[in-house]
């Protein structure tokens, strides 16, 4: 049966490779679109078994395609062939990220009057330009490709590096990548805590393209006969190794959250979680701020009493510039929050920060930071985080000179503004755990696992996702938020307007979490940190070793195989 089910994916492999261009570059783009159904919030994997394979066979067909009629396995490049290879990794890209990232054209239409005609190019030249990241290291890993199962490898670590370089060029944006098809399900999310996201990158390339062994580029040439003779080994050995990694993640999965138990909590801080659900057009009309802030105090007012002999300190946490002022020159927003805070209360919510310029050189008067402040009970500022990883083209403008130059200086004056902060650090706070901040898409970015170490008992993360509506956007940023605690042991806590508010324990657990798009309160405990896997090697270096296991066995077929021709020879 398996035989039978080899020879149609060689008949298969053989098509790709006799495709005009143009078809295989739709079919590419095809590809990426369909790959995008492992991401969250559909989480269905499956379907890279069959884009992944299908990827590779294209690469196949145009590496030999000169090399395959004449019989020859050692590749012989030329520009004509890796400019196809660069474009089939390219359009794969474009396809990709045009459906996965088709939510970002929502918050052009927060302010279609200003920003409306940006929209058709927001929506394509992103994806455009991040479908670069999966051209050149496919097009790079093709002078490396090979006839046999060797090639899989070659094409784990392309995608390896493409996540990885796209995480970390031009302030980096690590969302939807390879290594997020195999967090969908809680099981499977442990993994990160053994191989990092990354790779998880690498070993998902590897897991989901084993199909592509049941067909080589040069296959059709040999001999059925030969090709039933060594497939149990060529062909079975691999594929087991692959579904055995695959089944031993989610057994992981699965002894972890039992050894873990029970969610515990810390019983002395009640945490409140507000989400306001403020309209982002009115959160950006000046006219209407006043009005956003105080429906958020008036919600927040309406919260019992604290229960004193329960608890020694309530937590009451908003969205990111929940206050739409700067605070720290507001005294009449401060006496304000004074009135609200009940005894034994802490408020840490998202504001604007404002300072002098002490730059000589600048146009404006002032230096304005997207940050989060600390209020006591006695409404008294007692520590704030300014914003370090700014979202470029919304908080800031990459290369604003050369938007002037190209006529866009409307673009570059009214999309930067906000000033880079320090490194983020744990916030102290006097009557509570201290914590790690994080505000709005810097909480994609993987933590260090020595957070815990470095004073931080949990992760915070304030954002307003109101500018994407009802789109897949603010599920994507929940799960991947969600990841940062399964990387650290610390539980998360995330308070949101416009999107969902959530609370996970320390091994990704959900504890309390709301509905998208609505006006709710959250009160919970404070989970308690869990325990974190002390490995003796770098996570990434554990993918690798993966890897390098898929290519012994690889090594040991090989060998059998010349050692059983050569027997039957003497």
């Amino acid at each position: 049966m398996l035989n039978k089910y080899a020879h149609k994916l060689m008949s298969l492999n053989k098509i790709m490779s006799q495709l005009p261009k143009k078809q295989k570059y739709l079919l590419a783009f095809l590809l990426g679109i369909f790959s995008t159904l492992a991401m969250p919030p559909i989480s269905f994997w499956p379907i890279l078994f069959i884009t992944f394979p299908i990827l590779i066979w294209l690469v196949d067909g145009t590496v030999f395609a000169e090399n395959k009629a004449l019989g020859e396995s050692k590749i012989k490049f030329n520009k004509s062939q890796l400019k196809q290879i660069a474009i089939i990794g390219w359009v794969f890209g474009f396809g990709y990220f045009l459906v996965s990232l088709y939510w970002l054209g929502s918050s052009f239409l927060v302010e279609p009057e200003k920003f409306g005609w940006v929209l058709p190019f927001a929506v394509t030249m992103l994806p455009a330009f991040l479908g670069l990241f999966y051209s050149i290291p496919l097009m790079v890993s093709s002078l490396f490709w090979t006839t046999g199962p060797e090639r899989l490898i070659i094409f784990s670590l392309s995608i390896f590096c493409a996540d990885w370089l796209r995480s970390h060029i031009l302030t980096g944006f690590p969302w939807n990548l390879i290594g997020h098809s195999l967090t969908g399900q809680l099981e499977f999310m442990q993994s990160i805590s053994v191989f990092g996201l990354f790779g998880l990158s690498a070993i998902a390339a590897l897991i989901f393209s084993t199909p592509a062994l049941f067909a080589s580029p040069l296959d059709d040439a040999k001999k059925t006969a030969e090709i039933q003779t060594h497939f149990s080994i060529s062909k079975i050995l691999p594929l087991a190794f692959s579904a055995l990694v695959l089944i031993g993640m989610y057994g992981f999965g699965v002894l972890r959250i039992e050894s873990e138990g029970p969610t515990k909590f810390l019983k002395e801080y009640e945490l409140v979680l507000v989400q306001p659900n403020i309209s982002q057009k009115d959160k950006v009309d000046l006219k209407k701020r006043p009005a956003a802030l105080l429906k958020t105090i008036e919600l927040t007012e309406t919260l019992p009493e604290l229960d004193k002999n329960k608890f020694e300190q309530r937590l009451i946490i908003w969205p990111e510039t929940a206050i739409p002022f700067a605070l720290n020159r507001s005294p009449t927003i401060l006496k304000r929050l004074d009135e609200m805070l009940a005894e034994r209360s802490t408020l840490i919510s998202g504001a604007f920060h404002v300072e002098n310029n002490q730059d000589l050189n600048s146009t404006s008067n002032y230096q304005v930071y997207n940050s989060l402040f600390v209020v006591n009970d006695r409404g008294e500022i007692e520590s704030l985080y300014d914003k370090n990883h700014l979202v470029p083209f919304g908080e800031y403008l990459p290369f604003p000179q050369l938007f002037k130059w190209l006529g866009l200086k409307a673009i570059a004056d009214e999309r930067g503004g906000f000033k880079i902060g320090p490194e983020p650090k744990p916030v102290q706070l006097k009557k509570a755990p201290s914590f790690l901040p994080s505000i709005c898409y810097e909480a994609i970015f993987p933590l260090p696992e020595n957070t815990a170490q470095q004073g931080a008992k949990w992760l915070l993360n304030i954002s307003n996702d109101g500018w994407f509506g009802q789109t897949v956007g603010p599920h994507q940023h929940l799960h991947q938020v969600r990841l940062r605690a399964l990387e650290t042991g610390l539980p998360m806590v995330r308070s949101v307007n416009g999107g969902m508010s959530a609370i996970f324990d320390g091994i990704g657990r959900v504890v309390k979490k709301t509905s998208l798009n609505k006006t709710e309160i959250v009160i919970s405990k404070l989970p308690k940190t869990s325990k974190i896997i002390n490995l003796p090697l770098p996570k990434e270096l554990l993918s690798f070793l993966v890897l390098l296991t898929f290519g012994v066995l690889i090594s040991t077929e090989k060998i059998l195989t010349n050692r059983s021709k050569f027997t039957s020879k003497h």
